[in-house]
Order: C-alpha cells, then sequence, then structure tokens
C-alpha cells in the first residue's frame, strides 16, 4: 500500500520525522559515491518551493502580509497525530511571522506541541470558526476530517473570505469566498 497513488496528491510539500531525512541521506550517499541524485534533489527543491507557491499566493490576494491576520489549519505533518517534527506548516507559520503576519492556528491534536516551538508569538483556538474569525486568509495544511466540512457559517466572521486548501479536502463547494485548492493548476 505504501507504492501506489495513496501518496501522489499535489499539497503544500512532505514533511514529517522519516521521509524528508531520508531523501537527505540518498541524495547525501548518492553524492559521496559520485552519482548525482538529479531525480530527487528535484524533489527536494520542489518540496521547497511550495511553501513559495502558498506565500505567492496569498500576496496576490491580499497584498502585503505584514499586521494581516492569517489563520493556519492544521500544524500535525500529517492527520490523526500531534506530531510537528519537519512539518510543513511550522516552515509556513515562521516564514509569515518573518513576514509580519499575526497568525492564529488551529489543529485537533497539536496545539501543545506548537506552543513548544512558537511559545506566545502567535494566537492557538480551539475552534475553526474561532481560529478563522477576523482573518484575511486561511490555509487548510492538514487534511483533518473536520476541516472537510467548513462551510460558510465557519467563515461567516473572516474578515476576507480567502481559503487556501493545501489538501483539496473542503466539501462545500459552494463557499462565499475565494478559494484555491493546491494541486488543481491555478495560475499562482
Amino acid at each position: 500500500p505504501r507504492i501506489g497513488n495513496l501518496f501522489l496528491d499535489a499539497g503544500p510539500g512532505y514533511g514529517g520525522s522519516c521521509l524528508p531525512k531520508d531523501v537527505k541521506a540518498i541524495i547525501n550517499f548518492s553524492t559521496k559515491a559520485g552519482i548525482n541524485p538529479t531525480l530527487l534533489t528535484a524533489v527536494e527543491k520542489t518540496n521547497k518551493q511550495q511553501i513559495n507557491s502558498i506565500i505567492k499566493l496569498i500576496k496576490q490576494n491580499i497584498g502585503r502580509i505584514q499586521g494581516k491576520k492569517i489563520a493556519v489549519l492544521g500544524i500535525a505533518f500529517k492527520p490523526e497525530t500531534d506530531d510537528v517534527r519537519d512539518s510543513v506548516s511550522v516552515e509556513l507559520v515562521n516564514r509569515l511571522m518573518k513576514l509580519g503576519a499575526k497568525i492564529t492556528i488551529h489543529d485537533p491534536k497539536a496545539i501543545e506541541n506548537a506552543k513548544k516551538i512558537f511559545k506566545n508569538k502567535i494566537k492557538y483556538q480551539k475552534s475553526v470558526s474561532t481560529a478563522v474569525k477576523d482573518c484575511k486568509c486561511a490555509i487548510i495544511m492538514t487534511a483533518w476530517k473536520q476541516y472537510e466540512k467548513i462551510n460558510n457559517k465557519t467563515i461567516k466572521h473572516m474578515a476576507r473570505k480567502l481559503i487556501i486548501d493545501s489538501r483539496r479536502i473542503i466539501s462545500d463547494k459552494k463557499l462565499n469566498a475565494k478559494y484555491f485548492a493546491i494541486g488543481l493548476g491555478q495560475k499562482l
């Protein structure tokens, strides 16, 4: 089951404690053996560029990021875990903070681990609707089942209704929001 289309969805990039480390190790081993690991180097480069694409999409839709409230939905590197090691979401939050964004995060299981990283530099919310309240943008980073149920009531109090769904999981396609799903071929 680990080889096949189960893991071939476009998204914000891969993370976790194993795959990034393994890819780096194979690249390093290959280079030392005198082999140019072109494909794996391109995979790693593309993975890092995914966050740039998300940030570019945010800028194109809300302008300057500095001072804007942005919600990141999902900080764990995958659903059903509290593991934030090498999470793409953590990298996104760090990049957005450097750009001056005011970050609020929601995650069903990983908030305590996120607090160890970000401490009081960001806000943490227990509900999705509270997390997105007054935000200019909400980014779904982890494919938690509850994010599939985001609807107009959930986003009612957003300052600007912009949703970036990096996992393409929102089931209500009638959102009164500007909606971008990573991996569906929109122009960035």
